[in-house]
């Protein structure tokens, strides 16, 4: 009822084309010379999207050691570039829902191909609380090695 009276955001069609654009015209031209993301669930979709930007990715491989899930969805499958595969698999750990203890491996996401780890809860809205320190550990030793292409 009340969307005949929106006024439409520009690009922002979607999430992830928010996403893209917010990346494209806030974090690119940043200084920071080193970029972290962290997703929680439909983030997985957005952060699939910057991915795929041909505009994004170049700086993603250039500036953004490490990549954290959290129950995110992840989109990239076998059908995406080779270098954004190997992105997602070398620099993406997705901490799911599971009934084990914090990191503990729970296999490999069967098209991504990147980890996943025990969040060490087993209910999807509390997996960024849960796992908060060992993404900030992921990050401090990602940091530390920088980025290698």
């Amino acid at each position: 009822v009340m969307r005949k009276f929106a006024t439409p955001v520009p690009h922002s069609d979607s999430p992830p084309a928010h996403t893209v654009h917010v990346y494209n015209n806030l974090v690119l031209p940043s200084p920071a010379k080193q970029v972290f993301i962290v997703a929680h669930s439909y983030g997985g979709v957005c952060s699939g999207g910057l991915l795929r930007d041909p505009a994004s990715f170049p700086d993603l491989q250039k500036r953004c050691p490490a990549v954290a899930f959290t129950d995110a969805i992840n989109t990239i499958t076998r059908r995406d570039a080779k270098d954004v595969r190997q992105f997602n698999k070398e620099r993406v750990i997705n901490w799911v829902a599971a009934p084990h203890p914090l990191d503990t491996p729970c296999g490999t996401d069967p098209d991504g191909g990147n980890e996943e780890r025990s969040a060490g809860h087993t209910a999807h809205e509390w997996t960024s609380a849960s796992c908060c320190s060992s993404v900030f550990k992921y990050f401090d030793d990602a940091a530390s090695r920088g980025v290698s292409n």
